[in-house]
């Protein structure tokens, strides 16, 4: 039977001086047991100006190294007030999305932030973020800027819907939801997968009934694997916002990369994209296995 894993834990984290950045860090701290050793990441690219000559005339651009050490000073100094265990900062030259995704292959977590570009758009990811969040060969977890950093995980949410993507992010939060959290399993149904059938000759019912079947089938196949109680939940409803208004009163909500609803040449499906633009709180995405 499979249980929690016991050996050392390595979480990737980028730093870039945002707010985004800073709030993740912080419940990253906060987090030690789920997060074990943090490898702290800051990536510059070359500005335009070290590549072009400066016009007649014009001030002389400051040296490539102090750009660096600007970076390197930036994330230190983020890092100042951690508590947790974390190696020093790793500065890295490139795009910070492909930096992170390859410096977390071997990695247990990849901790990211939310950026928004208006108070409209505060939760909506930033291009890295987006990037890490489709590409990443571990679970990532989306930190939304409103998140409570320093606020104990003792309710874990799990969308399902019988996929093996799904089953997958079970797993994840069985093994790694901290002792004595509760952990909860729900299943949206709607009509939206009878599209063109006539609605009042389907019976709620029935559709409710498969739908709580397939969650008892995975629960089942789940907790045969890791020995631990999980609540089932079976909701009418388009997944989105059932998972949304659910992750409100969660410390944590799990999703695996694409489920059922997803295109097959897409990395992620619609539901977890919409999730991770707007993590109602701190959202995990656990990826294929093809992935890792």
């Amino acid at each position: 039977m499979t249980t929690q894993s016991t050996s050392p834990r390595h979480t990737v984290i980028g730093l870039d001086g945002s707010a985004g950045a800073a709030k993740a860090l912080a419940w990253a701290d906060a987090h030690p047991e789920l997060i074990g050793r943090l490898r702290p990441v800051a990536a510059w690219r070359t500005p335009w100006w070290a590549v072009t000559p400066p016009s007649p005339g014009s001030v002389a651009p400051p040296p490539l190294d102090d750009v660096i050490d600007e970076v390197r000073r930036t994330a230190e100094s983020m890092m100042a007030n951690t508590v947790g265990d974390h190696d020093p900062v790793f500065v890295v030259q490139g795009g910070a999305g492909h930096n992170l995704v390859d410096l977390a292959d071997d990695a247990d977590l990849l901790v990211v932030g939310t950026r928004g570009r208006n108070a409209v758009a505060d939760h909506l990811l930033g291009s890295v973020s987006s990037h890490v969040v489709a590409h990443a060969p571990c679970p990532v977890v989306v930190v939304p800027r409103d998140a409570e950093a320093a606020q104990a995980i003792t309710r874990v949410v799990v969308g399902v819907d019988g996929s093996t993507q799904s089953l997958d992010a079970l797993r994840w939060a069985l093994a790694n939801a901290p002792e004595g959290a509760e952990v909860e399993a729900i299943q949206a149904w709607s009509y939206a997968p009878y599209a063109g059938f006539e609605v009042t000759a389907l019976d709620p019912a029935l559709i409710e009934g498969q739908a709580r079947a397939s969650l008892n089938e995975l629960v089942d196949k789940a907790t045969g694997e890791i020995d631990r109680r999980v609540i089932r939940t079976v909701v009418s409803g388009d997944p989105r916002s059932v998972l949304a208004e659910a992750g409100e009163t969660a410390d944590l909500l799990v999703v695996g990369a694409r489920g059922h609803r997803g295109v097959a040449h897409l990395l992620l499906g619609s539901v977890t994209t919409a999730l991770a633009h707007r993590p109602p709180t701190p959202l995990v995405v656990v990826p294929e296995p093809d992935q890792k």
